[in-house]
């Protein structure tokens, strides 16, 4: 009784241990997943960046000369035209520096009469000097007059002759006080008429800094007061900065999808117009975690807005937010592929990658990162190794593993990813 117990017990064990074994067998379910088929296209690589919107052209607007705003003539986002007055810095330092240099040259100039007239004297001297001179000379070789007499005679020769020199000397110096006096007036006849700013160009009234009753530095000090700027609001750019892996795809006369933030859904079309050739940095950064950008400036098509512009106003302010697409280079009539059917795995770090099922179907044993894709073959998948060449959006260039009309698994992404692999069984999502 004991030994038949024991069968039966032996029996349901053996008959439990096969239902399970068939249940974990037939447990794992077939994963759902989408396919599409290999085909042709025309892949756009694409630089994406963001950066801020500004006039093409923009004049910033300073003080030549130091002083207290009194007349302040325009406000922000006027318009304005070349050589119309903006505004007026405070005079009266500037008259009053300009009476007393009048009165200056007028000094140096009756100096300077003075000192020509006494050279017409001394001329004069020197000259009525000179004959005697001459006249003693002969009586001294003919023993007329004593030697006391030519000593005086010459030694009055001499003195005028001084004389004369030191009247030219002091004319010419009149002559420099009276130049210098003149250029200072017309420096300062400048400086009062730079108390006066005017418009250098036609544009719009762009970041106005500063306002009637300040007081304002002058460009002879330093940089001097950026008052404000004319903006040409006509002709608008964008200006990123491109990190230097992508600098060196992009360049001059390359086209680009620009949308605002401002105009939902909008795409501007605008072209690339400067490449800087050297790098910026973020001076609040460390040294070894500073990243190399450089800026690159993209001018908006107006043909692109052109139901937006209204008279007097603007659809693009300086500022404004922008992303920017730029269109490095196109190929058409390319096998392509969805961005999401492509994963790469490096079995070293990527534990659930099926190292011995990818090797097998690999040109080369698996050592680091390898690109791959699944076909669809048959319900089940089959591990392709690709070669990839451009990128857009959506899509990758496949330049080898591929053909026309394969059927790719593009989803889900995790699965793709991360667990799908070599030989795994697989149905189409309804």
């Amino acid at each position: 009784m004991k030994k038949k117990r024991i069968l039966w017990i032996s029996i349901i064990a053996l008959v439990v241990l096969v239902v399970v074994a068939m249940v974990m067998k037939g447990g794992k379910k077939d994963l759902e997943v989408e396919s599409v088929k290999v085909e042709n296209r025309t892949i756009t690589e694409i630089v994406s960046v963001t950066g801020k919107i500004q006039p093409e052209s923009e004049v910033k607007i300073s003080a030549d000369v130091s002083g207290e705003i009194i007349d302040m003539m325009v406000h922000e986002g006027d318009s304005v035209t070349q050589g119309q007055l903006l505004l007026r810095i405070n005079p009266e330092l500037y008259e009053t520096a300009m009476s007393q240099l009048k009165a200056n040259l007028d000094n140096t100039k009756a100096a300077l009469a003075g000192s020509e007239a006494q050279l017409i004297k001394a001329k004069a001297a020197y000259d009525q000097a000179g004959l005697t001179f001459k006249r003693q000379k002969t009586l001294h070789e003919q023993k007329v007059i004593s030697e006391q007499e030519w000593e005086t005679a010459q030694s009055q020769y001499e003195f005028a002759k001084a004389d004369f020199e030191s009247a030219g000397k002091s004319v010419l110096g009149s002559r420099y006080n009276v130049q210098s006096v003149a250029a200072r007036l017309e420096e300062g006849r400048r400086n009062l008429g730079r108390t006066s700013i005017y418009a250098p160009a036609s544009g719009t009234v762009t970041h106005l800094t500063s306002e009637k009753g300040e007081r304002v530095v002058g460009t002879a000090q330093m940089a001097g007061t950026e008052i404000m700027r004319i903006s040409n609001m006509n002709v608008m750019e964008v200006q990123v900065n491109v990190n230097e892996n992508d600098i060196v795809k992009i360049h001059i006369g390359d086209s680009a999808d620009v949308k605002v933030d401002a105009y939902d859904n909008r795409v501007f079309k605008g072209v690339v117009t400067e490449i800087a050739n050297s790098a910026v940095f973020n001076s609040a950064q460390n040294m070894s975690d500073q990243v190399t950008n450089f800026v690159v400036k993209i001018r908006l098509a107006p043909s692109s807005y052109s139901d937006l512009i209204k008279t007097g106003e603007f659809p693009f302010l300086p500022g404004m937010t922008a992303s920017v697409d730029v269109k490095t280079k196109t190929k058409a009539g390319v096998i392509a592929v969805p961005i999401a059917a492509v994963t790469t795995r490096n079995p070293i770090i990527d534990a659930s990658a099926k190292v011995g099922a990818l090797n097998a179907t690999a040109k080369t044993p698996i050592s680091g990162v390898q690109t791959w894709v699944f076909l669809y073959n048959g319900g089940k998948a089959k591990a392709v190794e690709v070669k990839t060449g451009l990128q857009d959006l959506d899509y990758y260039e496949v330049i080898s593993g591929l053909k026309v009309g394969d059927e790719v698994v593009s989803g889900p992404s995790m699965a793709i990813a991360k667990t799908l692999n070599d030989g795994d069984r697989l149905k189409k999502k309804k």
